[in-house]
């Protein structure tokens, strides 16, 4: 019989190598240029593709933190955003899955954040700034929780929004939006609540 220590885990008494886990998954899935840290977290130094690999969640024992260029789980059929970076220094993509909420998501996106054909119904959990975003294509009734500022464009038709009430203050880009059936607004009547120095466009 196995002798464990008290408190140990099994696996760690048996050799288990978690470190090892991350990397031999990290390896498979073509990311290069990395750091696992003490804490098992994972420092990529380049951008990070995990689109369209039918993923369904990412492993439990893989925890993203930072990454030095883009990071996409795009295309695949996940429900959680679980396990992805908190930072990334380019753009963030988790378009064409089955969000329903973008809990988990990094808290710092330096380009455009993705995240259109979900099923999203609240934005709760974005990033306080925001270069372009687009979360065309949910199931929002109003853009509650979206950053008062866009240094960029934004792209938020195909949803069910009722309000422009809770428009960004500022969109520096352009504005692409459409309304529910039952609600309709005009450019005047964005305009009067949200500053766009670009151009509205209602799809």
């Amino acid at each position: 019989m196995i002798g464990f220590e008290r408190y140990k885990d099994p696996k760690e008494a048996l050799g288990f190598d978690k470190k090892e886990v991350i990397k031999n998954w990290l390896d498979s899935n073509g990311i290069t240029n990395y750091f696992i840290t003490r804490n098992f977290m994972v420092d990529v130094y380049s951008k990070t593709d995990l689109s369209g690999k039918g993923l369904t969640e990412l492993p439990v024992y893989i925890q993203f933190r930072k990454i030095e260029g883009s990071f996409s789980v795009a295309h695949n059929n996940l429900t959680s955003l679980r396990g992805c970076p908190h930072r990334t220094k380019a753009s963030f993509y988790c378009c064409d899955n089955q969000l329903a909420s973008l809990e988990f998501g990094p808290i710092q996106v330096v380009g455009s954040y993705i995240a259109q054909n979900n099923n999203l119904t609240s934005l709760q959990y974005l990033p306080e700034k925001i270069n372009s975003f687009s979360c065309a294509g949910n199931l929002l009734k109003t853009l509650k929780y979206i950053p008062e500022i866009i240094t960029g464009d934004l792209y938020c038709y195909d949803n069910n929004l009722i309000s422009i009430t809770e428009l960004p203050k500022i969109i520096h880009g352009d504005l692409y939006i459409n309304f529910s059936k039952y609600k309709k607004f005009t450019i005047d009547q964005i305009r009067n609540q949200c500053r766009v120095e670009g151009t509205i466009h209602i799809i």
